[in-house]
């Protein structure tokens, strides 16, 4: 079940508007360095979010969940560490991360398929 935090104006009203704030703080997060307010920021929207949802996300997979995994991107290698990580060992989310790989062709689709990645030794 995806967690996601951001909400990206179409390129007519980016022009126009800006980056969303929430859309900002996506990319302040992933900076290097991080930025903190954004870092900050995320881990309590983190912490927030999964205490409030918690129940919701049991009834939406049918079972309490127990782990989380960063979904890889499907056009861009970073090398390292996923900046969010760094993120939920600030919010103090005490979960198990499991590694997920891509499967299949990359897509920029944007849609949430079941077959899209894969969790190796599963």
């Amino acid at each position: 079940m995806p967690l996601a935090y951001a909400y990206r104006r179409s390129d007519e009203h980016r022009g126009q508007s800006g980056r969303h704030q929430s859309e900002h703080h996506m990319w302040g997060y992933k900076n290097d360095p991080p930025a903190p307010s954004c870092v900050t920021d995320l881990a309590v929207m983190l912490s927030v979010g999964t205490l409030f949802h918690r129940s919701c996300a049991k009834v939406h997979i049918g079972m309490p969940w127990h782990c989380w995994a960063v979904v890889p991107s499907s056009r861009h290698n970073r090398p390292g560490e996923h900046p969010l990580v760094g993120v939920v060992q600030a919010s103090g989310l005490l979960i198990e991360q499991v590694h997920i790989v891509p499967n299949g062709s990359p897509s920029d689709d944007r849609l949430v398929r079941i077959d899209r990645f894969a969790v190796p030794g599963v």
